[in-house]
């Protein structure tokens, strides 16, 4: 999987269990389709996975059974494995579900362009009841501090230049 971990959290503000709830499970299909398509993405882990998983193995680990299936209950059925392993796949409401993206390394362009992809995807994809949010994870810390330097770095040049210029002034009491 790697060290390079980004975490995602898929909010949802229904109280009637999304988690079994088949729309839910689509998004977050969806959702994985999606980043794992971007180049530098390794991995990516959710409860939508888990359960595709679990499917598969219930059918004897057939490989044209790794799908979502159509019943509540089939879905209940993977998802209770999932809470075996905590927080990882989902909160204990269900209104949490973790998204884990693994990077194939950490370099300012691969974080911009998966940043970009998932700002787009939960553009087109958000709603008042689900939301994906960007949570932690190393690569996150350095998203997050990618998108500060490249906001301030007009104004940490402007400052620079101006009190280099002033301390030269000062100094040389000429122009």
């Amino acid at each position: 999987l790697g060290v390079d971990l980004l975490q995602i959290v898929a909010e949802h503000s229904s109280k009637d269990s999304p988690c079994v709830q088949r729309a839910v499970m689509d998004k977050l299909e969806d959702f994985e389709l999606a980043i794992r398509q971007v180049d530098g993405v390794a991995s990516v882990r959710s409860i939508g996975g888990f359960v595709k998983m679990a499917t598969q193995n219930y059918s004897e680990t057939s490989l044209k059974w790794r799908t979502l299936p159509e019943e509540t209950a089939q879905i209940a059925q993977g998802t209770s494995f999932a809470t075996r392993f905590g927080p990882e796949y989902m909160n204990s409401q269900c209104s949490s579900l973790p998204i884990a993206i693994y990077t194939s390394d950490h370099q300012a362009t691969t974080i911009t362009r998966i940043m970009d992809q998932i700002k787009l995807f939960a553009e087109k994809n958000d709603t008042e009841e689900f939301k994906f949010r960007m949570a932690s994870g190393n690569v996150g810390v350095m998203a997050a501090t990618n998108e500060a330097v490249h906001a301030a770095d007009k104004w940490v040049n402007l400052a620079l230049f101006l009190s280099v210029s002033i301390l030269c002034l000062i100094e040389f009491r000429s122009v």
